[in-house]
Parts: structure tokens; sequence; C-alpha cells
């Protein structure tokens, strides 16, 4: 990773970590069984979605592959 990549990740980072603690919060709050995890699946896809990044299922359809094009945003 290069200096300056790392240096905007932390900035990022730093700047939404409201937001971070929030969706930590409640993701531990509505936990769910290994390989069982539905509704979480269904927050992290809306999530993403919402920031208007390619979500794909794949296995069980309770994994999610996020596309997150930095130059797009």
């Amino acid at each position: 990773m290069n200096a300056n990549f790392e240096t905007k990740l932390m900035q990022l980072l730093d700047q939404n970590k409201d937001e971070i603690i929030k969706i930590r919060r409640y993701l531990h709050e509505h936990s769910e069984l290994s390989f069982h995890e539905k509704k979480t699946s269904e927050f992290i896809e809306n999530y993403y979605r919402d920031l208007d990044c390619q979500v794909c299922h794949c296995g069980d359809d309770y994994g999610i592959v996020v596309d997150i094009n930095p130059d797009k945003n």
C-alpha cells in the first residue's frame, strides 16, 4: 500500500468514524448464526446500493461482493 493511499484511507475512516461505529453496533446487536446471516447480508447490500456501488451475491446467496469504484465518487 503506498503512503498516499494509506493517508487518504485513514482520513476517510476518521471522517466516517461515527457511522462506522453505528454500523458495527447495529450488526453486533442483530447478530446471526454463521452461514445464516440473511439480515446481515441484506443490511450490507442495502448500505452499498445506497452508495451506488455494484453488489453481487455469491455462495449460498448470503455472500456479498461489493465493487467500490473510488474514481466514481
